[in-house]
């Protein structure tokens, strides 16, 4: 499977919805695992997905700035290695809730 970020789409989102929002890219809900890999490991749930990021529910902390790779499992033979660094971090009773931004290898 190709990146998610080359698969989503590019337009803006709803502006009655996302009112002051910072976003780009219009936000399509994705139910998928999420498997960090590097630098630690970690799992979850995406939530959402645009070109420019994912949301995701995980296990664990993963610190701001942090750069991080991980697997999105789609279903069974349909998933996508992404590098992503955690743009924003919530403390949740049972997790975290991460915002993450695509970013390309070099």
């Amino acid at each position: 499977m190709d990146s998610l970020s080359t698969l989503l789409p590019t337009g803006h989102g709803d502006p009655d919805v996302h009112h002051g929002a910072r976003r780009r890219s219009q936000r399509l809900p994705l139910h998928a695992d999420f498997v960090v890999t590097e630098p630690v490991a970690a799992t979850g749930v995406v939530i959402n997905a645009s070109a420019g990021g994912l949301r995701v529910a995980v296990d664990r902390e993963l610190e701001v700035g942090e750069l991080l790779s991980g697997r999105v499992v789609v279903s069974a033979g349909h998933e996508s290695m992404e590098h992503a660094r955690v743009v924003w971090a919530r403390e949740l009773p049972d997790g975290w809730l991460l915002g993450l931004e695509f970013v390309p290898l070099n």
